[in-house]
Order: C-alpha cells, then sequence, then structure tokens
C-alpha cells in the first residue's frame, strides 16, 4: 500500500523489516485487511494506547489512504479481530527483534567498549478472561489478584532505556520464574559486547556459569545469608575492596560431569550516605577479573545504573499504555501480539529521542512523556521530522538531587464513600 507522507512514527520502523516478516504470506483476494496493514494496525493500537482499535484504524488509514477494497466502508470490529488472528504473534516478535538488532548498529553509548544493559523482570496485567487466566496464571492465594499477570524479561540498555531483548511467560507455575525464563529463553538473544548488569536474584551458579562459557560480562549483586553459597578468595587486589574469587559448585551439582568453580571478581560497595537512611554494604560479583582494564570503581557506578531498567518499565506502563490493564486482548495469543509491538513502538519512540539527542546529551535526559505527546501529535498532522527533533530537544528533564523514599506499609483507599462531618 503506497504511503501518502512520511511519517515520524511508522517510518522509524523501516519498511524492509516489515516486509520481511511478512514473506511467504498470501494476500486474501478482495480482503480489506491485508498483512501489511494489519501489522501496521497492530503497532499504531500499540502507539496509540489511548484511543480505541476502530479509531486507531480510521487514523492509520488517513495517513496511508484508503484501500480499494474498502469502498467506503470500513472493516467491523469482528472482521479487525479475525485479521490479527491470522497475522498471529510471532512475526511481530520477528519484527521487534529484527527492529532491535538494526538499533544495535547505530553508533551508542558504551563503557570500555561494551554497550551495558539491565536485565530484569517486569508483570503486565491482562483483561480478566478465563483464557488469559489459564494461559498465564493470577498472582495471590487464598485471595486472587483481580487480573492474570503475564511475566516479562526485558534487556535494558542504560543509555537509551532501548529494549534490545524480551521474552514472555506465564507469572505462576513451573519455569515460570525470571531466572527460569533467562536460562530457557534470554540467553540466544543477549548480543555481543554486552555488559549485564543484574540484580542478586540472577546469581545462581547455572546462570552465571552460561555466561561466562558464552564469554558474556556481567556484574551481578551477590546474595548474603547463612544458606547462600560463599565465595572463596584466592587474591586480594585492594584490600577490603577488590578481591579475585572462587564462586563454588553447588552441592547439589557436584555430581554433574564437567561442573567446575568459576573464577570471578568480587567487589564491595557501599551506596552513597542519604539523610535518614542507614547504608547497607553491597557484594557484586563480576567476570571482569582484569583490574587495570575495569576499574573496581567504575563497575560499581555501572551497578547503580541497573535502576534504568525501572524507568523504562514506568514508561512502558504509566506513559504509552497508561491503563489499569496494560492490554486489551483476551486471548493469550492476542496478548503477546500486543505485547511485542509494543516493545516495537517504544523503540521507534526512543529512536527518534535519540536523533533529537545527536550526540550533545544522553537520550535519556529527555522527558519520555513530552515525547511521546509531540511524536503523537506530529502522527496525527503529518509535521516534517525537521520540524519536530528540534522541539523534542527542548524537553529536557531537569536535575535532581539523589531521592530516597522509605519502604513503608501505606493504608489502602477505602472502597466505599467518606461519611461527611457532622455539623457543629
Amino acid at each position: 500500500m503506497p504511503q501518502k507522507r512520511l511519517n515520524v512514527f511508522l517510518d522509524a520502523i523501516p519498511q524492509h523489516l516489515q516486509a520481511s516478516v511478512l514473506e511467504g504470506r498470501r494476500e486474501r483476494q478482495g480482503g480489506k485487511l491485508p498483512p501489511p496493514l494489519v501489522l501496521k494496525l497492530v503497532l499504531a493500537m500499540a502507539f496509540r494506547a489511548d484511543r480505541g482499535i476502530p479509531a486507531v484504524l480510521r487514523e492509520l488509514v488517513e495517513i496511508l489512504g484508503e484501500p480499494k477494497s474498502w469502498k467506503g466502508k470500513a472493516p467491523e470490529p469482528s472482521s479487525i479481530t479475525a485479521a490479527r488472528d491470522r497475522l498471529g504473534w510471532e512475526p511481530v516478535r520477528a519484527l521487534f527483534r529484527a527492529h532491535a538488532e538494526e538499533a544495535d548498529e547505530v553508533e551508542q553509548h558504551v563503557w570500555r567498549g561494551l554497550r551495558v544493559a539491565a536485565l530484569d523482570g517486569v508483570a503486565f496485567r491482562t483483561p480478566d478472561s478465563p483464557e488469559n487466566e489459564a494461559a498465564f496464571g493470577r498472582p495471590g492465594g487464598t485471595k486472587p489478584a483481580g487480573f492474570p499477570v503475564m511475566r516479562g524479561l526485558l534487556l535494558v540498555d542504560v543509555f537509551s532505556h532501548q529494549v534490545r531483548a524480551a521474552t514472555f511467560g506465564p507469572y505462576k507455575g513451573t519455569g515460570s520464574g525470571e531466572l527460569s525464563l533467562a536460562r530457557d529463553h534470554m540467553l540466544d538473544q543477549i548480543p555481543t559486547q554486552t555488559l549485564l548488569v543484574m540484580d542478586r536474584g540472577f546469581c545462581a551458579y547455572k546462570w552465571l556459569e552460561s555466561l561466562s562459557k558464552r564469554k558474556i560480562p556481567f556484574v551481578v549483586r551477590l546474595k548474603t545469608g547463612k544458606n547462600t553459597v560463599k565465595p572463596k578468595t584466592r587474591q586480594v587486589l585492594v584490600r577490603g575492596k577488590d578481591t579475585l574469587v572462587v564462586f563454588p559448585v553447588p552441592n547439589s551439582l557436584r555430581p554433574r560431569a564437567g561442573a567446575e568453580p568459576l573464577p570471578l571478581r568480587k567487589i564491595k560497595w557501599i551506596p552513597p550516605r542519604v539523610k535518614g537512611r542507614r547504608r547497607k554494604v553491597v557484594y557484586l560479583l563480576t567476570n571482569l577479573t582484569d583490574a587495570e582494564l575495569y576499574p573496581w570503581r567504575e563497575i560499581a557506578k555501572l551497578y547503580q545504573l541497573r535502576w534504568e531498567a525501572e524507568f523504562t518499565f514506568r514508561e512502558l506502563k504509566c506513559s504509552l499504555t497508561n491503563r489499569k490493564v496494560e492490554f486489551r486482548s483476551k486471548r493469550p495469543a492476542r496478548v503477546l501480539q500486543e505485547a511485542y509491538a509494543m516493545l516495537t513502538a517504544y523503540n521507534a519512540i526512543r529512536m527518534r529521542m535519540a536523533e533529537a539527542a545527536a550526540g550533545d546529551r544522553p537520550p535519556i535526559d529527555l522527558s519520555f512523556t513530552d515525547c511521546l505527546h509531540a511524536i503523537r501529535g506530529a502522527y496525527r498532522t503529518g509535521e516534517p521530522l525537521s520540524r519536530l527533533l528540534p522541539r523534542l530537544a527542548s524537553y529536557v528533564l531537569p536535575k535532581r538531587g539523589p531521592r530516597w523514599y522509605p519502604r513503608a506499609v501505606k493504608s489502602r483507599a477505602r472502597p466505599f464513600p467518606t461519611k461527611p462531618a457532622r455539623a457543629a
């Protein structure tokens, strides 16, 4: 379908990538919703999560031009659903991966020749339907949550917030944890020359062994406690701060052939002092054992960047979707379709923000919410990219000092109306 004008959002996802994931799919004779249009619709649904699906389709057709097969009459909602089912979720996943891989080729900020990415899990609420509950599960025990929840595991670039890899699975059940998703589905997706920054939930021998065998560098927080595996010191590099250690094989894996202790590096890091908060010592493990090439102070600072993934999760949930339930679909296959479309749309927005920053500052210094509203407006009006980018570059976030919020239980809002006070 020919495009009438360039579009700041649709053109951020190259046309050749969209065509490549649809190869071999035949268009229905006389069909109102051919696969290329449905793919664009699914992406636009994620980008325009603030509007209903029929309205998103009408807006998309105004940009691309109405297909001749419509003959002035738009498809019914049931036809849109059937067209989404014919497309499936696998092509959308393939498009997300190809788009993320192409974004990796763009010159970005690196640390000592390595791109730094945070690996962390996130939970997404799905519509309350029997199909979603059976596929994803519902948190809680005797008092289950109000919605089924899908677990996601994302690899987020800490300097640009782009999602470089992702996988999804059920919230409950065997193999549904973050570590299981990482071992079974994420290992092959990790790009080369990428330093993984992970929390202590990923500090497990089998996972660290898999990364070491593939020569993937990592920094992970060490678990503490009586029943945890404790590394054995081999050489002190900086007294009290930096040591070479050996991570022993757990007792449960010792009979396994080929299981050997992992030579790693242990770094002691004390977070900066914050008023009213007690400082806690944090120990880090890394397979970057060259102390001259990778100073321990810089590695400790990199671990703090792990929290950049939380900003990405907030932007996906609170800015891009901005709904109580992140997805619209009541069937698991359509939920996965929406999930990968959401990540593709998010990366497209982040790419536009990187173009606007243009090396003057990191893209994460720009306000995602302000840029999102500006790109949505340009998407509707057809504003050229040359005018949009300077406007995006002006949405610089104010610099803030260190903040801290106490971990305290807050009272829930009551579902009943407040009784008015009596008149005196």
